[in-house]
């Protein structure tokens, strides 16, 4: 088997193309994949770096999230306490509430009273007067009325 000149030839000459393409290109095809190169590095730099970023700001925030979770304890301990202290503050101020009413109220009944007696004073002397006129007019004779009327000039006199 024989291969025609022409295909040597144009292998030749595909195989010259080749080497001046080569040699030709050979620069920037080298500053290409070297920026390629770079780029790529870069990237996977960047990359690293933001993956870094990434976890130091998780690690931050599960962090804060942890201090989170202690100030809602805390928080919710410092409420309960307020709740309780509250709770006290009401039950004294009820405290001294009923206290005061009850001294209100003794003193109120203490007023009444004392009117009460003074009331019950006033009519059991007016009783008494009625009682006593009754039981004079009842009892008393002319006898008696005309006595009466005798030391009664005599007091007179003697004032005089």
């Amino acid at each position: 088997m024989t291969v025609p000149s022409t295909f040597f030839f144009a292998l030749i000459n595909f195989a010259l193309f080749v080497t001046v393409l080569a040699l030709l290109l050979r620069k920037p095809l080298a500053r290409y994949f070297a920026a390629r190169s770079e780029a790529i590095a870069k990237a996977v730099a960047d990359a690293a770096a933001a993956e870094a970023a990434a976890q130091s700001r998780a690690h931050e925030i599960q962090g804060r999230l942890a201090r989170i979770e202690e100030e809602i304890t805390a928080l919710q301990q410092q409420a309960r306490e307020m709740g309780e202290q509250e709770q006290r503050d009401i039950i004294a101020r009820a405290h001294e509430f009923a206290e005061k009413s009850a001294q209100d109220t003794d003193r109120l009944v203490e007023q009444e009273l004392r009117k009460v007696k003074k009331v019950l004073r006033g009519r059991t002397v007016d009783l008494a007067i009625l009682m006593a006129e009754r039981l004079l007019r009842e009892q008393m004779t002319p006898d008696d009325q005309g006595r009466l009327a005798q030391q009664f000039v005599r007091q007179l006199g003697s004032l005089h």
